[in-house]
C-alpha cells in the first residue's frame, strides 16, 4: 500500500490513544525514520531468534506500515507549516494596499457625509481600532455603507465597483490572515504526527527490548539494534 494508504489504515489506532500516551521525537524526523528503518532490517536478520523469544511476528509488517503512515503524518504536518509560512509572506505583500484601500474609502465616506452627522457617526466607529482584525472589517463594514448609500458616494466620484473591490479584499484578507495564523491548523497535524510517532516507537523499542534479552551476552550484534541517536 502507499504511505498514505497505511495511513488511512492506521488512523483511528492512532487517535485511540489516550493524550498522555502521546510522545514527541527527541530527535529529527529524518533520524527516526531512518533509526527504524535500519533497526526493521537488523530485526528481519535476526528474526527466529527475536520470535523464538516471543516476538510477534506481526511487529516488523506493522513496523513498516506505521512507519509509512508517519512519514506520510510528518509530510502533512510539514506542507501545513509550508501553507502558513507562504501565507504570512503573502499577507506582508498584500496588506499595505489593503489598509491604503480602507483609509482611502475611510475619507471618501468622511466626506461624502461632511453634512450628515449620524452618518459621520458610523464612520468614526468603523475607523475604530488599528489592528489587522479592524482593517478586515472596515473594509467590509465600508462596501456595506457604500452599498446602501451609492448615490452619496457617485457624487464625489467613488463607483459603486469601488465597494465591491472592498468586499471581495475584505474577504481575500480574512481567509489569508487565517492562513498565516494557522496555530490550530498545525497543531492538529502535529499531534497527529506524535500519535503516528508513538505508536511506531512503541513497536521499535518492543523489538529492542527483545534483542536485548536474546542478544545479552552478544554485545556486537546487540550494538546493531541500538538506536544511534540517543
Amino acid at each position: 500500500m502507499s504511505q498514505r494508504q497505511d495511513y488511512e489504515a492506521k488512523l483511528a489506532e492512532a487517535q485511540a490513544l489516550k493524550k498522555e500516551q502521546i510522545q514527541s521525537p527527541y530527535m529529527t524526523m529524518k533520524e527516526f525514520f531512518e533509526d527504524t528503518e535500519s533497526l526493521a532490517v537488523k530485526a528481519l536478520a535476526h528474526k527466529e531468534k527475536l520470535l523464538e523469544a516471543g516476538l510477534r511476528e506481526s511487529i516488523l509488517a506493522d513496523m513498516e506500515v506505521l512507519n509509512n503512515a508517519t512519514i506520510h503524518a510528518e509530510s502533512q504536518w510539514a506542507q501545513e507549516r509550508h501553507d502558513q509560512e507562504a501565507a504570512v509572506e503573502e499577507w506582508k505583500k498584500k496588506s499595505p494596499a489593503a489598509y491604503k484601500f480602507r483609509d482611502y474609502l475611510l475619507s471618501a465616506a468622511r466626506y461624502a457625509f461632511r453634512k450628515d452627522d449620524n452618518k459621520l457617526k458610523t464612520v468614526a466607529y468603523i475607523a475604530e481600532g488599528r489592528t489587522n482584525a479592524d482593517m478586515i472589517q472596515d473594509l467590509s463594514d465600508l462596501s456595506v455603507m457604500g452599498s446602501q448609500n451609492p448615490e452619496a458616494f457617485a457624487k464625489i466620484g467613488v463607483e459603486a465597483s469601488e465597494f465591491e473591490k472592498a468586499s471581495a479584499m475584505s474577504e481575500e484578507m480574512l481567509n489569508l490572515r487565517a492562513k498565516a495564523n494557522g496555530t490550530s491548523e498545525i497543531n492538529e497535524e502535529r499531534v497527529i504526527r506524535d500519535r503516528f510517532y508513538t505508536l511506531t516507537k512503541e513497536l521499535a523499542d518492543e523489538v529492542r527490548d527483545c534483542a536485548r534479552f536474546v542478544f545479552h551476552d552478544d554485545p556486537d550484534t546487540l550494538d546493531d539494534f541500538n538506536t544511534r541517536y540517543n
